[in-house]
């Protein structure tokens, strides 16, 4: 629901190449392909064992077992849209030093107009929303947009996504005060080169 959701944000734009970092065992990699079925889509992460899982599971993309490493400078990410979902230590550390140091890395080689994408837990004090509005002052080059995501059950059932995201709103307090447990916030940050 989250790569459907980010395709209706991101309209009509037609992406050739697509990055999925930190992907993991590849589902979401997988899901990117399905839904810009026009692009090339390739997925990087740091695990030997999930990239051999999802070059097995996902022959429809490429996958490759490396780091993205900021301090690399032959490592070079030429993407019309790299997305971040659960990339670590990204998007769960709240170092601005960290911060800035990755995303200079993501969109430095990015082609002019493309996107970087990258889903947050917002609630979570370990994590980039703590430093987002000085990261908007500091890649001032770079435009910064964020939305709202809806709860995952929400957003799979109800097809407008402002909807959904008041559905969710209204909803979150009372299953928090149903299951005791802290039921989070989640946003879309995009990043504009």
């Amino acid at each position: 629901y989250r790569v459907k959701l980010i395709k209706k944000i991101l309209g009509a734009n037609r992406y050739q190449e697509i990055l999925d970092v930190g992907c993991g065992l590849g589902y979401t990699t997988k899901e990117l392909a399905d839904v810009f079925s026009e692009a090339n889509v390739s997925g990087i992460d740091i695990s030997e064992d999930a990239i051999l899982y999802a070059s097995r599971k996902f022959k429809e993309c490429e996958f490759r077992c490396a780091a993205i490493n900021p301090l690399d400078i032959d490592q070079h990410l030429e993407y019309d849209l790299i997305t971040a979902f659960e990339f670590y230590p990204f998007t769960r550390t709240n170092l601005l030093d960290d911060h800035i140091s990755y995303i200079t890395h993501l969109t430095k080689d990015m082609r002019l107009g493309g996107h970087l994408v990258i889903f947050q837990l917002w609630d979570n004090p370990n994590s980039l929303s703590v430093n987002y509005r000085v990261l908007r002052k500091y890649f001032s080059h770079l435009t910064f947009k964020s939305y709202d995501m809806p709860i995952r059950t929400i957003g799979t059932l109800v097809q407008s996504r402002r909807l959904a995201i008041l559905i969710s709103i209204f909803l979150r307090p009372i299953i928090r005060a149903i299951t005791k447990r802290q039921f989070g916030r989640n946003k879309v940050i995009i990043i504009t080169k």
